[in-house]
């Protein structure tokens, strides 16, 4: 595994946890869907970042695969978060 992509894919799962800290703040205020939403995120962000741990270090071709479903996964959440925010500033209007 290149180092690039480790570094990029490292910088990702660094951007999730901080966009889940933003939006953790902005939560209490919200609704009831908004927080069966951030349950279902906050889960799939732990499991990622588990997933994440045991391969970060490692450097084969097998792990291009795992990297890939990483970025997959992380891409996933990436797009729930933004959604939970879009939802969020929308009920404040």
């Amino acid at each position: 595994m290149s180092k690039k992509r480790h570094s990029q894919l490292a910088e990702l799962v660094s951007n999730l946890k901080r966009q889940k800290d933003q939006l953790e703040l902005k939560l209490h205020l919200g609704q009831k869907e908004a927080k069966e939403q951030w349950a279902q995120l906050e889960s799939k962000l732990k499991r990622l970042q588990s997933d994440f741990e045991p391969v970060s270090n490692v450097a084969s071709e097998t792990t291009e695969n795992v990297f890939s479903a990483l970025e997959l996964a992380a891409g996933e959440l990436k797009k729930g978060y933004d959604r939970l925010s879009e939802a969020i500033e929308n009920k404040k209007q």
